[in-house]
C-alpha cells in the first residue's frame, strides 16, 4: 500500500510505500506522476520505503519500484529512503536497468535525500 506524502510543491513528488504495492496501485502512481509531469516537468520523487526485515525480498523492492520504470520518462531523480542496507543496491541496480537516476538514502539522511533531489 502506499500514500502520497511531502514533498508535493512543483515537480516534487512524495510517496510512502509499506508493503507491497499491487497492480491498481501501481497504475495510480503511474497517472499521478503523468499528472504531476504535464504541470511541472520532469518529477523528483521521494520514496520512503518501510518494509519488515525478512518480510519483503530484493526482488519485492523491485517490484514494488515498478511504477518508476513505467513512468521513468517523467521522472528526473528518484529517492528511496529505507532501513536496510541491501536496498541501497538494488535501488542503484533498479536505477541503472531503469535509466532513471536513482539513489538509496538511509533513515536518519532524510534531509540529505531532499537536498540531493534538488541538486540540477
Amino acid at each position: 500500500m502506499y500514500k502520497r506524502i511531502p514533498p508535493t510543491e512543483g515537480p516534487y513528488m512524495g510517496l510512502h510505500i509499506k508493503g507491497d504495492i499491487n497492480a491498481p496501485e501501481t497504475d495510480d502512481i503511474v497517472r499521478l506522476i503523468e499528472e504531476r509531469f504535464a504541470q511541472h516537468g520532469p518529477i523528483r520523487l521521494m520514496v520512503a520505503y518501510d518494509a519488515e526485515p525478512g518480510l519483503i525480498s530484493t526482488e519485492d523492492l523491485c517490484d514494488n519500484l515498478r511504477f518508476a520504470k513505467l513512468a521513468g520518462d517523467k521522472i528526473a531523480k528518484m529517492a528511496v529512503v529505507g532501513k536496510r542496507a541491501g536496498e541501497e543496491t538494488w535501488v542503484a541496480l533498479f536505477g541503472l536497468f531503469g535509466g532513471i537516476q536513482a539513489r538509496f538514502f538511509g533513515r536518519h539522511h532524510i534531509k540529505k535525500a531532499l537536498t540531493w533531489l534538488g541538486d540540477p
